[in-house]
């Protein structure tokens, strides 16, 4: 149980990390930056859920519970911090947004790459899906 939570921390991690990628450039388009401000900020709550989860698994007294409650502190407030000035800046329009991409050429985007990403992942799971079952099948 203890390692999945961990695991989640640093997935969520990873994608705060992702999302903030996503929007480095300054023609970024009003819909991602919507879209990563909101999720930056579910990523904090889901970040304080887990902490207080893996803090919860520790012993009293331990030395490592009061570096989970400075990570427990931090880590969330700055995610969601970050989240919550991204969408001001977008609801006051303080970034230029003049020739970029609009919401249709985004999501039509989105599809193409989510047609392809099944593509290359479904086919394999199956067969290995329809592998395994010919190895267990019962007699």
């Amino acid at each position: 149980m203890k390692e999945v939570l961990i695991v989640l921390m640093l997935l969520s991690a990873l994608s705060s990390g992702v999302l903030l990628w996503l929007i480095r450039d300054p023609k970024t388009p009003k819909a991602l930056d919507f879209i990563v401000g909101v999720q930056l900020i579910m990523f904090a709550a889901f970040f304080l859920g887990l902490l207080g989860d893996l803090r919860g698994l520790l012993p009293d007294g331990n030395e490592i519970k009061a570096g989970y409650d400075v990570a427990l502190l931090i880590i969330p407030f700055f995610t969601a911090g970050l989240g919550t000035n991204i969408i001001s800046n977008l609801v006051l329009g303080q970034r230029d947004y003049t020739g970029t991409m609009t919401t249709a050429e985004i999501s039509h985007k989105f599809f193409y790459f989510l047609i392809i990403v099944v593509g290359i992942v479904i086919p394999p799971l199956l067969l290995g899906y329809s592998i395994w079952l010919k190895r267990n099948k019962m007699p």
